[in-house]
């Protein structure tokens, strides 16, 4: 879709974010639909300057894609998307998103698609216990505590009801964090 149509659809005066995605597992010739991503790029950094959007990022960019990438452009990436859970930490790109400013957003902060190991998880619940909080909010405030935008959606009732909006305002002390996540 063209992105200018984007937004000027977009019923807001501006758009909170555009990200660009980047797929590992994508069929080599897929890419040819989707375009040329430095062009991409450069139109939502169009969109940033002019006011459009909040903040533009990508996805899926991991370590060394998202090293080079961030080289080559003026803005730089205020958030890469990628699947991160207390299961899946993706510790290892933090320092390299931290060198340009980059925050990440997990992608699936409560397991992603049929995955319910994190709101199941006994050990997640026992800490919850101590706080009088579930597995699911101390999954969230986890990995808002390290500075991981986490904002969980379902479209499953049951699951929304495990996944509140606001997981509360405790804080998790480093031996309730050692206990699952060390």
């Amino acid at each position: 879709m063209n992105k200018n149509r984007i937004l000027n659809n977009n019923t807001d005066t501006y758009a909170r974010n555009h990200i660009v995605e980047w797929s590992e597992y994508a069929p080599a010739g897929l890419w040819r639909l989707y375009g040329d991503v430095f062009g991409t790029w450069r139109a939502m950094e169009k969109a940033y300057h002019d006011g459009k959007v909040r903040a533009i990022g990508v996805s899926n960019f991991q370590s060394g894609r998202f090293f080079d990438f961030a080289h080559y452009v003026d803005v730089k990436p205020m958030v890469n998307q990628l699947q991160c859970n207390t299961l899946i930490q993706q510790t290892a790109i933090e320092p390299i998103l931290a060198e340009f400013g980059t925050r990440m957003m997990a992608w699936g902060p409560l397991g992603g698609q049929g995955v319910e190991g994190i709101v199941k998880s006994e050990e997640l619940a026992a800490i919850g216990a101590k706080y009088g909080k579930s597995a699911a909010q101390v999954a969230l405030r986890w990995l808002t505590q390290r500075g991981v935008v986490a904002i969980p959606k379902s479209r499953y009732g049951r699951r929304r009801q495990a996944q509140p909006a606001r997981h509360g305002h405790h804080r998790l002390r480093r031996p309730a964090v050692c206990e699952v996540f060390d």
